[in-house]
């Protein structure tokens, strides 16, 4: 996997520090975060699936940028909104095909 169970709230933690700033920075720092953690991932998937033949599935990706809007949720206090998205997308990643 690109990201596992640490990286997920990792991600979700980044996204709690950016919107937290985004105080003082702007919201253009939310975009800067997402951008950059997209370009991570792109990067982790060139470098995993180089070579190997078949199509690589978007669940981790989403799942990912979605967990760095439950951090920026959390931060600009939507707690609820955090909480049941997160658990959501923490039932789904625990589904298999």
């Amino acid at each position: 996997h690109v990201a596992g169970i640490r990286t997920f709230a990792l991600i979700t933690v980044f996204g709690a520090v950016i919107g937290l700033i985004s105080d003082a920075l702007g919201g253009s720092i939310v975009v800067a975060g997402v951008i950059g953690l997209t370009a991570m991932i792109v990067v982790g998937n060139i470098m995993k699936f180089s070579g190997s033949e078949g199509q690589p599935g978007l669940t981790t990706q989403v799942a990912a940028l979605i967990m760095y809007a439950v951090g920026v949720a959390i931060a600009i206090n939507q707690m609820a909104l955090g909480v049941i998205v997160g658990g959501g997308v923490a039932v789904l990643r625990c589904v298999r095909r």
